[in-house]
């Protein structure tokens, strides 16, 4: 199987969980995504093993243990058939592979993928998908030359208030909170009307990371006896720079 990971990781997402998942052994338990939505045929110790909260569900003599079968209900930025899709991938091939339709909806089914995964108390996702938003927000930036940083705003151009709201529903200390931080500090230092004004009041987790991440920001140029320039702001902090 494992020989076969470029080719099922290329395939569309409705393609691999019908026709991988009954390749993997049993017993299997049956997970609807909302009240007359898709059906999915899951290994059950597969996914018992990295889940307590599928644990508690199929082995602990609760109705869902005797029917094995459960309706998850959608939840906005949580449980969707997209982000379901991406967890069972992640289980069985240790590997993301999804379609998008640009770097905004990529941040949002990471976003989601990382709450769902915590929903779940399931672990090994975090930095992954943390390096995944930093790969979609880089990519994005156009570089006319390789001096070109993208603009002042560069780093949060394809973030929303959506993305910030549901990010700062992790835990603190989750590298996808960490990351949204990081991207959005150069901006907020440059801009005068920052894009995410309205969301540092409303939002105390995103405001709490931000000041952290401007702490470190100023602690860091402090100890090298730097200044804050926009080109140092375009960089992140494991660039090295």
């Amino acid at each position: 199987m494992a020989g076969n990971n470029k080719r099922t990781l290329d395939m569309p997402d409705e393609n691999f969980t019908e026709t991988l998942l009954p390749l993997y052994n049993g017993p299997y338990v049956t997970v609807r995504v909302g009240p007359g939505g898709r059906e999915y045929k899951v290994s059950r110790p597969l996914l018992c093993k990295h889940s307590s909260y599928f644990r508690a569900m199929f082995e602990s003599g609760f109705k869902e243990s005797h029917e094995q079968a459960v309706t998850m209900h959608e939840i906005e930025g949580v449980v969707s058939e997209r982000s379901f899709d991406m967890l069972i991938q992640w289980l069985y091939l240790g590997r993301l592979h999804f379609q998008s339709q640009g770097p905004e909806d990529s941040i949002t089914v990471l976003i989601e993928l990382a709450r769902l995964a915590d929903m779940c108390n399931i672990k090994g996702l975090e930095q992954l998908l943390a390096d995944k938003i930093k790969a979609t927000i880089v990519n994005a930036i156009p570089r006319c030359h390789q001096t070109y940083i993208g603009g002042d705003d560069a780093k949060i151009r394809h973030l929303t208030p959506e993305h910030i709201e549901w990010a700062s529903m992790l835990m603190k200390g989750h590298p996808v909170r960490a990351i949204i931080a990081e991207a959005s500090a150069g901006a907020f230092i440059l801009m005068d009307d920052f894009k995410f004004a309205e969301e540092l009041r409303d939002e105390a987790n995103y405001t709490d990371d931000l000041l952290e991440e401007l702490r470190q920001i100023i602690r860091g140029h402090m100890q090298e006896q730097s200044i804050i320039s926009p080109y140092r702001l375009a960089y992140w902090r494991d660039d090295g720079l």
